[in-house]
């Protein structure tokens, strides 16, 4: 009898400790989550600039800085991700084609270089033609969860 008790005060005490580490994990992946959703924002806000300043004729010479941001924002988006923390409006299945992500990624990235390449020569039509090939839409489409709210949404770009 006192050998059952001990055993069950055992599992129980078992049971407890584990109980805050499931709470922490959680609160990790929330962690994660949010970091991940604040460097899409930023991402966005660097895009919703640079269409201000390509279709309102503003400063060109802030092109280039803008898209520096972007390169470094970009390359934060990975790592931000290596976490695995499922959840916001990630779709589950992101994880699972991590080769397919990192290509887009990188493709994304070497077009964002492109557009700093071109803005050093000042040549803006050159940089709003590699920013149109900088696209948010194809990872969105593929790894972004529609109707969830909560994300960021990105303007066609």
């Amino acid at each position: 009898m006192k050998h059952t008790s001990f055993w069950r005060a055992g599992l129980a005490s078992l049971a407890l400790m584990a109980a805050p580490a499931q709470a922490s994990e959680a609160a990790l992946d929330q962690e994660a989550i949010a970091y991940r959703k604040g460097i899409m924002k930023t991402l966005e806000a660097q895009f919703n600039a640079m269409a201000g300043i390509i279709a309102f004729g503003g400063p060109a010479d802030n092109l280039r800085s803008h898209l520096e941001t972007v390169l470094i924002s970009a390359r934060m988006v990975l790592p931000s991700f290596e976490k695995h923390a499922p959840g916001g409006t990630s779709q589950p299945h992101l994880w699972d084609d991590w080769a397919g992500y990192t290509r887009y990624m990188q493709e994304f990235e070497a077009a964002v270089a492109m557009a700093i390449e071109a803005s050093k020569h000042n040549s803006v039509n050159q940089v709003i033609w590699y920013t149109d090939q900088i696209s948010c839409r194809k990872c969105h489409d593929i790894y972004k969860q529609k109707g969830v709210s909560g994300g960021v949404e990105y303007l066609g770009y």
